[in-house]
Parts: structure tokens; C-alpha cells; sequence
């Protein structure tokens, strides 16, 4: 259904899910990539609408509750997205994705604090959780503890030597440390990896 609206475009991609879901209404896959394609295309309301309906056939449905939360969040509503978020998390306890996302919302709100809570439950029910020394690292770079900082991204290097988004932001703490030659050298790792300008998020 995805791969048909990215070819045929959006109404042409909705028509065919909504023909979909008409055929199969109890199927929740296809409701969830018809919302998926309407935050695609920022009709955040309309994507609501979708996910509430996948709740009101399985409360315990978490792609349905984790649309639901992202959908807020794309529309401003930070507290009706960390509600949903949360209970995403307790219909789910070994799913750390979204507590995560709710450890994101409070680096954007600048709740340091709360952050940190977030990420050490992460680390506690997964250590390998993907990039959470990375997200440790950007918690004390925003928090201006460059030192701890540095040794979680590299951390994160040492599992992911691949990972741009690590080479990034320890060019940025070194540069803000002030140590220019250890921070050009992350830049030029960077930019082996292509898309040099990609968010550090």
C-alpha cells in the first residue's frame, strides 16, 4: 500500500487503502499505513482520525498509540503526545521506543532531568537499545557536561563506527571545547559517510 502511493501519489495512494480497508475492515495493517501516509503528508487530523479508529478496534494496538502520540506531536501538543506515548509504554514494557520518544520531547522542552529518567529506563531494559549512548551524549552536550559527553558518543562510535550521527555531534562538542583539530577530524569521518548536513537528531 506504501510503495503504491509513493508511485500514484497521495489521493490515488488513500483510494486504494480506504478500498482496502473496505474489503478487510478488521485488518489494523491497513488503517495504519493510511495513517501513515496522511503524516506523510502532514494532514495530522486526518491521520488522527485514522489512528483513533485502530484504537477503537484493539485499545492495546501500540502502532496505533504511537501514530497517535507522533501525530499530536507534529500538531504542537507535547502533553497529549507524552500521555500517549506513556501508555504505549505500559501496554508494552519491553518496548523502549516509546520511552524514547518521550525522553526526546523532554530534550526539546529542555527538561533535562526528565530526560535522563527516560533514557536510564531505556538503559535499563535494553543496554543495546540502538543509538542510546548517542542520545546519552547530545542529554550532556545540551546540558553543557562536555566531558561526559564525549564519552558516551564515543560510546557510541566503539558500537557503531558506522553512525554519522555520532561523528557530528562529537565534532560539535570538541568544537565548542574549543579543540578545533579533534574537531575537524569527526567532521571529515562524517563526510565519508555522505549527506554531510544531516540533523544530528
Amino acid at each position: 500500500a506504501r510503495a503504491y502511493y509513493e508511485v500514484h501519489g497521495i489521493d490515488s495512494g488513500v483510494r486504494y487503502i480506504n478500498k482496502l480497508i473496505g474489503k478487510f475492515p478488521t485488518v489494523k495493517e491497513y488503517r495504519l499505513a493510511l495513517g501513515t501516509i496522511y503524516r506523510k503528508d502532514q494532514q495530522y487530523s486526518a491521520a488522527i482520525s485514522v489512528y483513533k479508529q485502530l484504537i477503537d478496534i484493539d485499545d492495546k494496538y501500540v502502532p496505533a498509540y504511537m501514530g497517535l502520540a507522533s501525530s499530536y506531536k507534529s500538531l504542537g501538543d507535547v502533553n497529549k503526545s507524552k500521555e500517549l506515548f506513556f501508555q504505549a509504554a505500559q501496554l508494552d514494557p519491553l518496548d523502549s521506543r516509546p520511552l524514547l520518544e518521550v525522553g526526546l520531547l523532554y530534550l526539546e522542552t529542555k527538561n533535562y532531568r526528565l530526560a535522563q529518567k527516560q533514557l536510564e529506563r531505556i538503559i535499563n531494559i535494553n543496554p543495546d537499545f540502538p543509538k542510546i549512548d548517542y542520545y546519552f551524549a547530545k542529554l550532556n552536550y545540551l546540558k553543557a557536561n562536555l566531558a561526559e559527553a564525549i564519552k558516551w558518543v564515543n560510546k557510541e562510535k566503539s558500537k557503531n563506527p558506522s553512525q554519522l550521527d555520532a561523528y557530528l555531534l562529537a565534532g560539535e562538542i570538541y568544537e565548542k571545547q574549543g579543540m578545533y583539530q579533534f574537531c575537524a577530524k569527526e567532521y571529515q569521518q562524517a563526510m565519508k559517510f555522505g549527506n554531510f548536513g544531516a540533523a544530528v537528531y
